[in-house]
C-alpha cells in the first residue's frame, strides 16, 4: 500500500481508537448523573434558542433578561452534565444551532456533546505521512506526535512537540520534490490559525530530552521550534491541505466570510493578503481534482461548488442533491469523479465534467455515536474508497457509463472537424469554439486539448491529418492556416493571414499533401469558391464540397456546389468537365458532399489522402491494376452513350462548357478497368447521385426508410470501399452495401442495397467515419457530440467525454442516447424498393385557366 494510502489507514485508526477510549471511560462517569432529566432540561434550553434565532431572523425578537447567548448556553450545560464537557464540543454545539435553528439538532449530537471524559486522554485529532523522514505525524488537544512506525525496537518509539497553547484539529504535510532530509507539516486550531513547522532530522538530535528513558516517546519542547502562524479564519480550521499541482495549501473553516483560503504557505510567514473564497455557513470539507483544474467545496448549507483555483469571487459549477450538510469529499483523479459524504452518512459520486450525479449510496452500520467522525480517502492507484468509524470499509465503485439523463457532451459546442489518425488510432474533433480535442478511439478517454488554437475568437472551420498520422493541418475563418505535431499538439508552422483579411477567405475544407522530396502542402477550399494549393488555381462560384481522386494514373478533383452543379477538374491542366450543369430544375440538388468511389480488394485508402500533382504524389497507397477486369473504358464508353440517347437524364448530364483538351481525354483514356472511380454526390434532396468520370448518371438512390432523413451532409466509406455510410441533417445514418455495384457497374443484377438505417443525433451530422478493425462507426454533429456505435448493428456504445470507458465487447445492451428514441432497423426489404424511380406527373398548374 502506498504512503499517502497508509497514513490515511492511520488516520481512520486513530479517529477511532480515541472515540472507543473516549466511550468507555464515560460510562462510570454517565452513571452519576441524572441523565435523563438532565437531558430533558438541555432540549428546553436548545428550544428556546431556536425560537430566539428564528425571531432574529424576521425582525420581531426584542431583547431581554431572558436572551441565551454563548455564556448562558455554556454555563447552564457545565450545570447540567458536569465541568467534563468539553468547551469544543459546546462551541460546536452552539454554532450549529445558531447557524442552522431549522435543522433539529440529532439525538447522537446531544450525546456526543454529552459524553464525559474522566481524564483528558490525548485524542488524534489528525494524522498524515512525512515522505522524507518516515515518520507518521499525529496532533492531539496539545501537542504533536511523531512516530517512528518502522522501529523495530518498540512500539511507542517517537517525539512528541509540547504544549501547544491552542487546541490542534488537523495536519498535514507539505509535499516538495526537493528530497530532502526534512518534512514541513501545517496544522490548524480552533481558533482559526494555521501553523507553519519544518522538522530535520537534526532536530530529533538536538532538542529531544536527555531525561527521558529510551524505547518511549522522547519531548521536545515547542518553545525550541520556529512555528509561525496565522489567523486566517474566524472559526475552527476544519481541514487543511496541501496541493503540490498547485503549489499552494487549503485550510477551511463554517466561517461564512474566511470559509476557504488558498494561497502560497509563504502567506505564512508575512501579512499579506491571501486569496479567500466566502460559502454562506461555511465549509467543512474541500479537495482538488488535478485533471479538471478545479476545487470542490461543501459545508452546512448542502451544496458542493466547483471553484476555478484563481478566481475566488464566484464558482463555476454548482452540484446539488444532499439533504445534510457535507462533511467530506474525496477526488477519484483517473475518472474526474468526486466523492461527497454527509452527515446523514450518504455518499454521493458526481461527474465534475458534466456536473451529473453518477452514483449514491449510504452507510447503515454502527450506532449514530460512532459515526459522528467519519473520515474517508480514496486510493487512486486501485479504485477504492476508504472509510471508517468503529470499522473500516472499502468500496470498490462501479462504472458508470453514463447518466441517462444527461445529453452526451463531447464539447460544448457543435462540431466543426471529425478526423480518425489510423496510424495512432486516435480521434481528432474541433468545436466551433476553437477547442481542438484528441480522443483514443478503444477506451473514449480524453488524451490532450488545445484551446484558441488560431487565437483568440478565430473559429477553426476544417483540418486535415497526413497519411502517416504525423502531422496536422487545420484551416480557420480568416483564411489562417497551421500545421501541428499531432502527437504532442506543438505548432510546427503558420501561415500568415491573407492580405486583405476578409471573410471571403474562410475555409470551408483542407485536405494533406505531401512533396516528391518530404515537403509539405495543403490543399483548401475557401468561402468564396476558390480552391488553393499554396496560390490559387481554381475558381468557381459557390462550391461547397471537394474530393480528390485517390491512386495511380488518375489526377482529378470532383467539386460540389450548391446550385446542384458537379465539376470535374484536370488535376495538371486545370481543364474541366461538367458532369451536371445549373439548371432551373435543380432548386433542392444543392451538393452537400462528394466522394470518389473506388473498388479494389487491396485498397486501403484512406479519406485523407489526395492524388498526385506533377511535382507530388499522394499520400494514398496506390492501387494497383486489376487483371480480368470486365471492359476497357473505350467500350464503356460507347455503352453509356448509347443509354444517353435513349434516356431523359442525358439532357441534364451532358457536358457543359466541356474544354475538348487533348490532356483531359488522355486523363480519361488512362482510366483502364483497373482503377475505375466512380463519383458519389450526396444532396439536398435526401438521394444520392452515382456517375460515371465520363458525365453519366448510374444510379439514383433514395433511403427506404419509415423516417425520411432529410438532406444528406456527409458521406464515407470503409477501406475497401464495399461500405457507403450517409449522414443527414436530421442525424441519421444509412448504411449501404456497395461492393457488387463496383464490381461491374453494367451488370443489372448487382444491385445497392439498404442494410441499415439508425437516428444517431437529434439534429445535423457534420461528419462520419467507419473503423474496421473495431467494426465502429464514429459520428459527430453540431450538437457537440461525437458518439460511437457499432458498424453492423448499429447499436449505442456511448460518446467521446463520458464518464467511464467504451465496452466494445458488449453488444448485447440496447441502449440509447436520451435525445434518440428510435432503435436501428435492419433494412430486409430487395433493392427495387430502396432504388426509387423518378416519377412522371402528367398534370400541370394552368395559370392562364
Amino acid at each position: 500500500m502506498a504512503p499517502s494510502v497508509r497514513a490515511a489507514g492511520l488516520v481512520l485508526l486513530a479517529r477511532m481508537s480515541g472515540k472507543k477510549a473516549r466511550d468507555k471511560e464515560s460510562c462510570s462517569a454517565l452513571e452519576l448523573i441524572d441523565f435523563k432529566n438532565a437531558l430533558e432540561q438541555f432540549q428546553n434550553l436548545v428550544e428556546k434558542m431556536i425560537i430566539q434565532k428564528t425571531k432574529e431572523s424576521s425582525g420581531l425578537y426584542t431583547k431581554d433578561g431572558d436572551e441565551i447567548d454563548y455564556d448562558k448556553f455554556h454555563t447552564t450545560t457545565r450545570t447540567l452534565f458536569g465541568p467534563a464537557v468539553k468547551d469544543q464540543n459546546v462551541q460546536a454545539f452552539f454554532r450549529k444551532i445558531m447557524s442552522n435553528p431549522d435543522e433539529r439538532p440529532e439525538w447522537f449530537e446531544m450525546k456526543v456533546l454529552t459524553t464525559i471524559e474522566v481524564e483528558d486522554t490525548a485524542w488524534i485529532t489528525g494524522c498524515d505521512y512525512l515522505p522524507n523522514l518516515k515518520y507518521v505525524v499525529a496532533v492531539t488537544e496539545s501537542t504533536i506526535i511523531l512516530w517512528d512506525y518502522k522501529s523495530k525496537e518498540s512500539e511507542s518509539d517517537g517525539f512528541v512537540i509540547k504544549p501547544m497553547k491552542n487546541c490542534l484539529l488537523c495536519v498535514c504535510t507539505v509535499t516538495m520534490a526537493d528530497n530532502l532530509a526534512k518534512d514541513t507539516i501545517l496544522m490548524g486550531d480552533d481558533k482559526g490559525y494555521v501553523y507553519l513547522l519544518t522538522i530535520t532530522s537534526d532536530d530529533f538530535i538536538m532538542k529531544q530530552s536527555k531525561a527521558e528513558k529510551e524505547s518511549q516517546f522522547k519531548v521536545l519542547d515547542s518553545e525550541s521550534f520556529d512555528i509561525p502562524k496565522r489567523k486566517l479564519h474566524d472559526d475552527w480550521v476544519g481541514k487543511i491541505k496541501y496541493f503540490s499541482a498547485l503549489k499552494r495549501f487549503g485550510s477551511c473553516s463554517t466561517d461564512s466570510i474566511n470559509s476557504f483560503v488558498l494561497d502560497d504557505i509563504k502567506r505564512l510567514e508575512d501579512q499579506l493578503p491571501v486569496k479567500e473564497f466566502s460559502v454562506p455557513k461555511g465549509v467543512n470539507a474541500f479537495t482538488y481534482c488535478g485533471k479538471a483544474k478545479v476545487i470542490v467545496t461543501g459545508g452546512n448549507d448542502r451544496i458542493l461548488r466547483l471553484w476555478n483555483p484563481v478566481v475566488n469571487f464566484s464558482p463555476t459549477g454548482k452540484l446539488l442533491g444532499h439533504r445534510h450538510s457535507v462533511v467530506d469529499i474525496v477526488t477519484n483523479e483517473k475518472d474526474q469523479h468526486v466523492i461527497s459524504l454527509s452527515c446523514a452518512k450518504v455518499f454521493r459520486v458526481w461527474d465534475i465534467q458534466t456536473l451529473s450525479p453518477l452514483q449514491v449510496f449510504y452507510e447503515d452500520h454502527g450506532t449514530p455515536e460512532e459515526m459522528n467522525a467519519f473520515p474517508m480517502v480514496f486510493d487512486n492507484d486501485h479504485g477504492l474508497l476508504f472509510t471508517g468509524s468503529e470499522v473500516i470499509d472499502i468500496y470498490p465503485l462501479a462504472n458508470v457509463i453514463q447518466d441517462s439523463k444527461e445529453l452526451p457532451k463531447t464539447h460544448e459546442k457543435s462540431l466543426n472537424v471529425l478526423l480518425y489518425n489510423r496510424a495512432f488510432h486516435q480521434i481528432l474533433s474541433i468545436c466551433t469554439e476553437s477547442v481542438l480535442k484528441v480522443w483514443d478511439l478503444e477506451t473514449g478517454s480524453q488524451i490532450y486539448q488545445i484551446e484558441d488554437a488560431h487565437g483568440l475568437n478565430t473559429e477553426v472551420t476544417c483540418a486535415a491529418i497526413e497519411i502517416n498520422g504525423v502531422y496536422l493541418a487545420t484551416g480557420a475563418c480568416d483564411g489562417t492556416v497551421k500545421i501541428w505535431e499531432f502527437e504532442s499538439g506543438q505548432e510546427v508552422k503558420a501561415l500568415p493571414l491573407p492580405q486583405d483579411g476578409n471573410d471571403e477567405h474562410r475555409m470551408l475544407k483542407i485536405l494533406y499533401l505531401k512533396g516528391d522530396e518530404g515537403q509539405h502542402a495543403v490543399i483548401v477550399l475557401e468561402q468564396r469558391g476558390k480552391i488553393k494549393i499554396i496560390q490559387t488555381f481554381l475558381s468557381s462560384v459557390d462550391i461547397r464540397c471537394f474530393d480528390v481522386s485517390r491512386g495511380e494514373g488518375c489526377r482529378m478533383i470532383a467539386t460540389g456546389s450548391a446550385n446542384g452543379e458537379i465539376n470535374l477538374w484536370d488535376f495538371e491542366s486545370a481543364s474541366v468537365k461538367c458532369l451536371r450543369k445549373t439548371t432551373e430544375d435543380n432548386q433542392g440538388c444543392g451538393v452537400n458532399a462528394i466522394l470518389f468511389l473506388v473498388h479494389s480488394i487491396s485498397s486501403s485508402r484512406k479519406r485523407s489522402s489526395l492524388s498526385p500533382t506533377p511535382s507530388m504524389r499522394s499520400e494514398a497507397n496506390a492501387i494497383p491494376e486489376q487483371k480480368g477486369s470486365s471492359l476497357d473504358l473505350h467500350e464503356e464508353n460507347a455503352e453509356h452513350d448509347k443509354i444517353n440517347t435513349e434516356i431523359k437524364t442525358a439532357e441534364e448530364t451532358t457536358s457543359c462548357k466541356d474544354i475538348q483538351d487533348p490532356k483531359m481525354n488522355a486523363q480519361l483514356l488512362k482510366v483502364k478497368a483497373g482503377y475505375s472511380p466512380i463519383l458519389a454526390s450526396a444532396h439536398e434532396s435526401s438521394c444520392i447521385r452515382l456517375w460515371s468520370i465520363q458525365g453519366n448518371l448510374m444510379k439514383e438512390l433514395l433511403p427506404f426508410s419509415e423516417h425520411p432523413s432529410g438532406p444528406l451532409t456527409a458521406l464515407c466509406t470503409d477501406n475497401f470501399t464495399k461500405i457507403l455510410l450517409t449522414g443527414s441533417k436530421e442525424g441519421h445514418i444509412i448504411r449501404w452495401n456497395i461492393a457488387s455495384f463496383l464490381e461491374d457497374s453494367r451488370n443489372k443484377k448487382n444491385k445497392i442495397k439498404e442494410e441499415l438505417c439508425w437516428r444517431a443525433h437529434a439534429s445535423e451530422v457534420v461528419d462520419l467515419f467507419i473503423e474496421e478493425e473495431k467494426n465502429v462507426v464514429v459520428t459527430a454533429s453540431i450538437d457537440g457530440s461525437v458518439r460511437l456505435w457499432h458498424a453492423r448493428t448499429g447499436y449505442y456504445f456511448g460518446y467521446f467525454g463520458q464518464a467511464g470507458k467504451f465496452e466494445l465487447s458488449d453488444t448485447s445492451r440496447l441502449i440509447l442516447p436520451p435525445d434518440v428514441k428510435d432503435f436501428s432497423a435492419i433494412i430486409k426489404e430487395e433493392s427495387q424498393h430502396m432504388e426509387k424511380k423518378k416519377v412522371t406527373y402528367p398534370l400541370r398548374l394552368d395559370r392562364d385557366k
